[in-house]
This record gives C-alpha cells, structure tokens and sequence, in this order.
C-alpha cells in the first residue's frame, strides 16, 4: 500500500515559544500490538511499513478473513492513519465480511531534538523539517509551518513580519497541493471522503520567534 498522507491539525498556540523552547520528535519506532500470525502477503507488507518507520504517525492492519492488510504512514494524527488505513484494508480485501483488525503502529520516539515540551499533532516529515530549519533566519524572525489533513505542508522562516510569514506558510502549503498524486494512491471513495471533509485545507499548526 502506498503512503498514506492525513491529519487533523493542531490549531497554534496562544503563547508563542521562543526557538530555546522548541524540540520535535524527528524519528518514529514501530510497535506491534496483535499476537495475529501474519500470512505471507501480509509479512511482505508489514515489512515495507518497517521501512517506513520515521515516518510516523503510521497504522498496519490485517484482514482476518484473507491474507489482505493495507498500511498508511505520515499522518499528522494518529487516529487518522488508523482511519485511513482500515478503511483502505476493508476496501482491498478479498473477504468483505472479515473485518480489519490493527496489527502494528508507528510512534514517535525519544529523545526529541531541542529544548521545552515537544511539538505534537504533527507528523514525521514536517517535524524533521522543523528541526532543520528552526536555526535558520535572524534573531527575532519568525518560523511558520501550515499543514492540511492530508499530511502535506508548507513552512516560512526568516520574516520578520509574523503575518507575512503565517501568509507565506499557507501560500507554501496550498501551492504544495497535489491532488491527482494523492487520487493515485487510494480508492475513489476514500479521496470523495477526503475532499468532503476538508481534508485538502490549509491551516497554521505551528509557530515560533527566533
């Protein structure tokens, strides 16, 4: 299954952190939790989701009426890649009536880079993004980042103007859009669902000042 790429988003805080502040989780860890004995199709898929294993939030589910599973990784939530990926499962399976079941998940892992509490609500990409940027720009300019539900997202750093900046972000994230690639990836009814519910949104999910 190929990536999957959703997420409800962190609105931003109220208090806005200095960059001292700031620390992301920047790598994920795999952590199975069935006891189910995969079949062999479902190994060579739970095997290409370890590969994935930075990339977190992510899900694995199994059919448990054929030898079917579908993952979805680089969510921004993880009850949305959990969503994403057994609704994917139930559509592909051989067995309508078995239902999908979770076998495995990707979460963060300690240690997060930075000082302060981790930002969360965000996924593996962006938060490795933010790593890498956030001592970039002068003292006193502004980082933004904005993201949509379906885990693309746009930053802006280096402004000094915090709404030219929150203006950037959003314009990065809305122009990063690419609909017909993520339409490639998954049925038809799991993009109607999408674009129903706002998924391709742009919003602000964090910011800071250097």
């Amino acid at each position: 299954m190929l990536k999957g790429l959703i997420g409800v988003m962190l609105a931003a805080a109220l208090a806005v952190p200095a960059v001292a502040e700031v620390a992301v989780y920047t790598r994920g860890g795999v952590q199975v939790v069935s006891d189910r004995a995969l079949g062999p199709q479902q190994r060579r898929g739970y095997q290409q989701f370890r590969q994935r294993a930075r990339d977190f939030n992510g899900a694995f589910y199994v059919s448990t009426g054929s030898d079917d599973a579908s993952w979805w990784v680089d969510e921004h939530r993880m009850e949305d890649a959990k969503s994403m990926a057994q609704r994917n499962c139930r559509i592909h399976a051989r067995d309508k009536r078995a239902p999908c079941v979770l076998y495995a998940v990707i979460m963060p892992a300690a240690p997060a880079r930075g000082s302060g509490k981790p930002i969360t609500g965000i996924n593996g990409s962006l938060s490795r993004e933010i790593a890498r940027r956030q001592g970039e720009g002068a003292r006193g300019t502004w980082f933004v980042a904005a993201a949509n539900r379906i885990g693309q997202f746009g930053v802006s750093w280096g402004q000094a103007d915090r709404a030219k900046a929150r203006e950037g972000a959003l314009y990065s994230c809305i122009n990063g859009i690419d609909r017909e690639r993520f339409r490639d990836q998954i049925t038809a009814p799991v993009y109607n669902d999408a674009v129903r519910a706002g998924k391709f949104d742009c919003r602000i999910v964090t910011e800071f000042r250097r």
